[in-house]
């Protein structure tokens, strides 16, 4: 909803395909929250942006630590 100028979007085929043929870092946004981030994270994006899921709701601090934590268990995991 923080976009409504853009189409579709690539969704998790896009993010294994720029995984696999960039060589730099890349940032993921649009559409994630903490239902689909571990897939996102799994894609092989090396950051996210969440703007909705976290400051689009009522508790902005704990929904950014709640995204923090799920991070962090997805890298030592």
């Amino acid at each position: 909803s923080t976009k409504p100028d853009l189409e579709k979007p690539g969704g998790i085929p896009l993010v294994k395909q720029f995984s696999k043929n960039l060589k730099i870092p890349f940032t993921c946004i649009g559409g994630i929250n903490l239902n689909n981030l571990g897939e996102v994270l799994a894609a092989g994006t090396c950051s996210v942006c969440a703007i909705s899921a976290t400051v689009g709701t009522d508790d902005v601090e704990g929904a950014v630590q709640a995204f923090r934590q799920k991070i962090l268990l997805k890298k030592l995991g």
